[in-house]
């Protein structure tokens, strides 16, 4: 089954006859049967949402600018373009996206060929609710990001025409209701990272909570004054997880995205696991420090490895984390820089020229000692027009130390400090108890029904006081999708807010009017198909604008 399973890729690869090379004899009948069959299910998109996944639905937000170094991390514009929203459908990191998210639909759809021919017994059942979610989940990040997709539910179909984003959202939901009732209700160190009945509530109002954005037939043409129809279902899937008691918010709130979080953390309902030496020698893992992180952190922080960052967190959503004692503000990293376990002030020696290569005096290669200092403000620097003009296009900050620290770094998912590599022990959540109820709180100002003596504000609160902040008296919908940036920065969900809130088209970063980079097209609220993809798929039609 695993080889089979292996050789299952992409979209277009469907003509495997997966039956015929099964006796009886050999179809999972076990748990542990069942546990080897749908395992690649589970772990297969785990790199992907690491690196690629993450960095498309983040770089294309107010959370962080993917700038370069002096050309370095330039690789053809592939990351700049998502902070510049000027991707095309020959964009690498949109095609991988896809690749990588039609690869695992492929795969849960060979593992439930497997299962339907096996016998029918109680771990059947539980496999097969489970691979449905899961197809659902990866159906919904396609659908979120890519709007009408084909509908490939079977191993062996042909590839047929895409369906429209709403079908595709009806499909998930069908799908999700069908199997919610066997999925298990468990939640322990036997269910995390695998789909609970949690999960697939989650996910339902999600996808309510967001139905205008996915109902609209062009999604240019939506509006976040759009009613919502299903706004009381939001309120519905969030108090089944509420009322079942199995989730809460007592945990330290640092310490739940540290490298020694896990199934024990009563916030995650479900979450991808990393563990930095297994991944380092499959696939890759969690690379959200490396991203983020200045060459110095090495030093800083204790590290056995030199990260590369190249993110840099927007001053405009930098400036959301200053309410008064909110542990969530020490996220970020900004300032002057200090060691991490001494306290004591990181001072570098460097020649004035290396310390800012636009530094014109005669003394360019006398030493000082620098005081590493992250700044907030990306500024795009050059000798002339032509050069800054240059430097704009490519998003360079400039190869030198000034250059080289602009913008304020997060370390949410604090780094392991044991790692010879790239990757880190961080899980990264999927979704969370704190997501839920702030999900809920937008329903009730969105005109839903309140239920269990909730208000917006009491569950506003119930995150405030977790993270120590202060707490509210009253709330607005722009606050509290501010609130959301708050609690979940570097989680994935931004994209997805911007987008409902209507506020995807703003100016951020290095994407503004006063530079002329400033971008409205309402049409990239949904990626391109790629081009490859297109060229595979004739009969189908690009996404609206795109050419």
């Amino acid at each position: 089954a695993l080889a089979v399973i292996v050789l299952a890729t992409g979209c277009t690869d469907l003509d495997v006859d997966v039956k015929s090379r099964y006796t009886y004899a050999n179809f999972p009948v076990t748990d542990a049967d069942m546990e080897a069959v749908c395992g690649p299910a589970f772990a297969n998109f785990r790199p992907n949402y690491g690196r690629w996944f993450w960095l498309m639905v983040t770089a294309s937000t107010d959370e962080g600018t993917l700038a370069v170094n002096g050309g370095n991390w330039y690789d053809n514009g592939k990351y700049g373009e998502l902070s510049l929203h000027t991707w095309t459908s020959s964009n690498e990191v949109v095609y991988l996206n896809w690749d990588n998210l039609f690869s695992v639909i492929s795969q849960c759809n060979v593992i439930l060929s497997i299962l339907d021919a096996a016998p029918d017994t109680d771990a059947k059942t539980k496999s097969v609710a489970e691979m449905r979610a899961m197809r659902a989940l990866y159906y919904f990040w396609a659908m979120d990001n890519y709007g009408g997709l084909p509908i490939i539910n079977k191993f062996g179909m042909e590839t047929p025409q895409r369906s429209t984003r709403k079908e595709v959202a009806e499909f998930i939901v069908k799908e999700l209701e069908e199997c919610v009732s066997d999925l298990s209700v468990t939640v322990d160190n036997t269910t995390y990272s695998k789909p609970t009945q949690y999960m697939a509530y989650a996910l339902l109002a999600k996808i309510y909570l967001n139905w205008p954005v996915y109902a609209i037939s062009d999604v240019s043409n939506y509006n976040p004054t759009d009613a919502n129809p299903n706004i009381d279902k939001v309120v519905e899937y969030c108090d089944l997880i509420i009322q079942s008691q199995k989730y809460d918010l007592s945990d330290n709130w640092i310490d739940r995205f540290k490298d020694t979080n896990g199934y024990q953390i009563k916030d995650f309902i479900y979450a991808f696991p990393y563990n930095w030496q297994t991944d380092d020698q499959t696939w890759g893992g969690n690379t959200h420090f490396r991203f983020w992180c200045h060459k110095f952190f090495e030093k800083t922080f204790g590290l056995n490895r030199k990260p590369g960052g190249v993110f840099r967190g927007n001053p405009e959503f930098v400036d959301l984390f200053n309410l008064p004692g909110d542990v969530r503000n020490s996220t970020w990293r900004g300032g002057l820089q200090y060691d991490e376990a001494t306290g004591a002030p990181f001072n570098y020696t460097v020649s004035k020229r290396a310390l800012d290569n636009y530094y014109t005096g005669a003394d360019g290669d006398t030493e000082v000692s620098w005081h590493f200092e992250l700044t907030k403000e990306l500024v795009i620097r050059g000798k002339d027009d032509a050069e800054k003009a240059k430097n704009l296009q490519m998003l360079d900050l400039g190869n030198d130390e000034l250059g080289l620290a602009m913008g304020y770094r997060n370390v949410k998912f604090y780094p392991t400090k044991s790692s010879t590599s790239n990757w880190q022990d961080n899980d990264i959540p999927v979704f969370r108890y704190a997501d839920v109820l702030l999900m809920k709180a937008e329903a009730i100002l969105r005109g839903a029904t309140a239920t269990l003596g909730h208000t917006s504000e009491s569950l506003v609160n119930e995150i405030r006081v977790a993270a120590q902040a202060p707490t509210v008296a009253a709330i607005t919908l722009d606050e509290l999708l501010d609130e959301r940036g708050r609690e979940l920065s570097d989680e994935y969900w931004r994209r997805t807010d911007l987008i409902r809130f209507g506020q995807f088209e703003k100016d951020w970063g290095l994407k503004k009017a006063s530079l002329g980079t400033s971008n409205t097209d309402k049409y990239r609220r949904i990626f391109p198909i790629p081009y490859d993809i297109m060229k595979q798929n004739t009969h189908w039609i690009q996404n609206p604008g795109y050419n």
